[in-house]
C-alpha cells in the first residue's frame, strides 16, 4: 500500500509540476485616475517585456479608491524579483502610459508578491484529466484520499475554490452512500 500510494503521489506531482515565475505589484491609489484611458478591467503594457495591468477596482464601480495590479511573468519576473519593493513600485508607476505624476501623488500603499517557481505554468498538466483522476491520485488503492489545489484547474483562487467544491461534493456523496 505505501509503495503504491507513494508511486501514485509521485506520478500526480510529476503530471502537475510545471513551475513558472510570476511577480505581482499591487498599488492602492486615493482614486482611480486611469479611467480616462483604461476602459476595460485590464490591458497589456510593453513594460517588463510585456505585462498585464489589471484594474482591480473595476469590479466595484462606486469605489472611491483605485487599485492597479501589474502581473509580470517569466524572465522579467525573475529579474525584477531581485529589486526592492520601492524600486518595483517606482518602475510600475513609471510604466503607466500616462498620468505618472498624478499616480505618484495619489499613491497610498503597495504590496509585492514574488512567486518564483511557485505557480503552475500548465494548470491541469499537459494532458487534461477528468475531475476524479485529478483529485484522487490512487483511486484503486486509496479511493478516499483526495487532493485539492489551484494547479488542478487554472492556478487562481477560483481554481482552488472549484477544486475544494469538487472534493466537498465527492465527500458528501461518499458519506451519503454509507448511510
Amino acid at each position: 500500500l505505501d509503495n503504491s500510494l507513494a508511486s501514485a503521489v509521485q506520478n500526480h506531482i510529476a503530471h502537475h509540476d510545471h513551475p513558472a515565475d510570476y511577480l505581482r505589484i499591487t498599488i492602492l491609489f486615493e482614486k482611480p485616475f486611469w479611467k480616462s484611458w483604461l476602459h476595460d478591467s485590464y490591458c497589456m503594457l510593453d513594460a517588463f517585456d510585456g505585462c498585464c495591468l489589471y484594474d482591480e477596482s473595476s469590479r466595484i464601480p462606486e469605489a472611491q479608491y483605485g487599485v492597479l495590479g501589474w502581473l509580470l511573468g517569466g524572465t522579467a519576473a525573475q529579474e525584477m524579483a531581485n529589486h526592492s519593493d520601492e524600486e518595483l513600485i517606482s518602475a510600475a508607476i513609471n510604466s503607466l502610459p500616462s498620468h505618472r505624476e498624478e499616480a505618484k501623488e495619489l499613491f497610498c500603499e503597495a504590496k509585492i508578491h514574488r512567486w518564483l517557481g511557485a505557480v503552475s505554468a500548465q494548470p491541469g498538466g499537459f494532458q487534461q484529466r477528468g475531475n476524479d483522476a485529478k483529485h484522487c491520485p490512487d483511486a484503486g488503492t486509496c479511493p478516499h484520499l483526495l487532493v485539492v489545489g489551484d494547479y488542478l484547474f487554472d492556478s487562481t483562487l477560483n481554481g482552488v475554490l472549484d477544486s475544494a467544491d469538487y472534493a466537498a461534493g465527492w465527500i458528501t456523496s461518499m458519506a451519503a452512500a454509507q448511510e
